[in-house]
């Protein structure tokens, strides 16, 4: 999901100093582009003094006696990076050397416009905010004490935490949902005070009630991110409507499109996962590699088949998903055969060559044709699923799940292969295709989760066993964690010496993802803590 809007005078700069920009950008990874922008404008600024010391040190190397190449060579690198860095137009430091006119002299501008006192004011914050990274020596600090692990339960757990990430959060009943910029926050999670561990923050925090940590829809999670200290009674909440899905970026995203497509009903937001807190051992910044050989997804990905007792479907609900997946399939690979029978003909106007023109008649036809088999398994499958939405909410037995399956394996399409001798026809079933392979394989997982917390009386021993593996190895590297020194990743909130309120990882098996695969941070400065005002968290995406 993105969003366009005229950019402030801080985008302008951060842009390059142009006038207009039109930024467009996903809002949880847009903190992070900001930061990597802030740090290029600094770089074009040292760029033009690293370019004048290397050719220095090519002269002295050239004009010594005797000359020393190896001074010349390691100089090349720094002209290098100063031609590659060097500033553009509409940098301050374009202006400033004259860049601009063939007169190579500074350029006159008015610098006491409101416009350039804030220029000079933004320009001076992130100096001294780099100045401050570089500055800065960790070390263990008293609100350091005590961090806390978050444990997500797996989905169906018989616990009854008060603590808990995703859902929706339960508020007084005086109190509306959050907003920033005039949109609906997005709710992160709620966190019972007399859960956590004794002595964390050092004893700054409070110890009743709750926080709930909200971040912005759109806008900057730095600035608009929000954390609120609950006290008295609280009661549930419904989400409002929000400008997009709180899911963002995980494999995911297409099984729930695909739903969707067909109007099978999907939560605009991950489901509540109650959280087991323990006492953390070791440092917060360690966590299991999702690359790791036994990761069980890359197993799954490997093995799953929805032929198989494991991966079938169950019910009346998590076949629908099945046939909707399977659907998207179809849809996907129409979409890809119309942008090829569009190119062919316009290509095949514009031919004069008659040998080229009947190879384009040729794939135009196959591509036609693969379309009629595409569009007759479309039908096929809206009959399918148009029955079993009919149908009631019920278990599937062992002979009805064979008898849909075998149904589904009757309908196929048919694709061009070509050969030296010509065009062969393959055909396979609708089960095999390759567009609806792995969103089959993400709805069976989001409608199992469900199953398990509403129905897990229709869940299989064998497909209970190998999801549970599954979730306990997320479980081990995709936990929150309170409290602790700050990661060296959140370069900038880790320079200030904060309060680590939280941190909330990109989660598969919750279903949402912050940056590149990276984690949502919430700080607090300690004085600021100690004095209850909450008003004055950020928030930080991991670099």
């Amino acid at each position: 999901m993105t969003y366009v809007q005229q950019a402030s005078l801080e985008d302008q700069l951060l842009a390059g100093f142009h006038p207009l920009v039109e930024i467009r950008v996903p809002y949880c990874i847009r903190n992070r582009a900001w930061k990597m922008q802030r740090l290029y404008q600094l770089i074009q600024y040292v760029a033009p003094i690293v370019g004048l010391a290397g050719i220095t040190m090519i002269i002295i190397g050239v004009q010594g006696t005797p000359r020393n190449w190896t001074l010349v060579q390691q100089s090349l690198p720094l002209v290098i990076l100063a031609l590659v860095f060097r500033p553009q137009r509409g940098h301050p430091m374009y202006d400033l050397m004259g860049m601009q006119g063939s007169s190579r002299r500074p350029v006159a501008k008015p610098e006491d416009t409101p416009e350039a006192k804030e220029a000079k004011a933004f320009l001076a914050e992130v100096i001294e905010q780099n100045l401050a990274v570089l500055a800065h020596k960790p070390g263990d600090l008293a609100h350091h004490a005590a961090p806390a692990k978050l444990v997500p339960l797996l989905p169906g757990a018989k616990e009854r935490n008060r603590s808990w990430i995703g859902g929706a959060p339960m508020l007084p009943a005086d109190m509306a949902w959050p907003e920033v910029n005039g949109l609906p926050m997005l709710f992160v999670a709620q966190i019972a005070l007399d859960e956590l561990p004794e002595g964390i923050w050092g004893g700054l925090g409070p110890r009743d009630g709750w926080l709930a940590f909200f971040m912005p829809s759109e806008g900057r999670v730095d600035d608009d991110s929000r954390v609120f200290h609950l006290t008295g009674p609280v009661e549930a909440c419904d989400w409002p409507d929000v400008p997009h899905s709180f899911y963002f970026g995980t494999s995911g995203d297409k099984a729930r499109e695909a739903l969707a497509t067909v109007g099978f009903p999907v939560a605009q937001h991950p489901p509540r996962f109650p959280v087991a807190i323990r006492h953390h051992e070791g440092s917060t910044e360690t966590r299991r590699s999702v690359g790791s050989d036994d990761n069980q997804r890359f197993a799954i990905q490997e093995d799953y088949d929805p032929r198989s007792l494991i991966y079938r479907p169950f019910d009346t609900i998590s076949a629908c998903g099945f046939v909707a997946s399977l659907l998207s399939g179809q849809h996907q690979a129409l979409k890809i055969l119309a942008g090829n029978i569009e190119r062919t003909e316009r290509n095949l106007q514009k031919s004069e060559n008659a040998e080229d023109q009947a190879k384009l008649r040729i794939s135009l036809a196959n591509d036609q044709q693969e379309r009629a088999t595409r569009d007759a398994a479309v039908a096929a499958l809206e009959d399918v699923y148009s029955r079993l939405v009919a149908g009631p909410d019920s278990l599937l037995d062992t002979d009805a799940t064979d008898a849909l399956i075998a149904e589904l394996d009757q309908i196929e399409v048919r694709r061009p292969q070509r050969t030296d001798d010509g065009t062969k026809w393959m055909s396979h079933s609708v089960i095999d295709e390759f567009w609806a392979r792995s969103v089959s394989r993400d709805v069976f997982e989001i409608q199992l989760q469900e199953a398990m917390r509403t129905h897990p009386e229709r869940i299989s021993d064998s497909t209970r066993a190998r999801y549970e593996r599954l979730w306990r190895f997320d479980q081990e590297h995709q936990y929150a964690t309170m409290g602790g020194p700050v990661h060296s990743g959140f370069i900038y909130s880790r320079a200030r010496n904060p309060a680590f309120l939280l941190e909330i990882p990109s989660s598969e098996l919750v279903g949402w993802m912050f940056g590149d695969v990276a984690s949502f941070g919430m700080f607090i400065d300690p004085i600021d803590m100690k004095a209850g005002r909450w008003d004055k968290v950020w928030g930080d995406i991991l670099n």
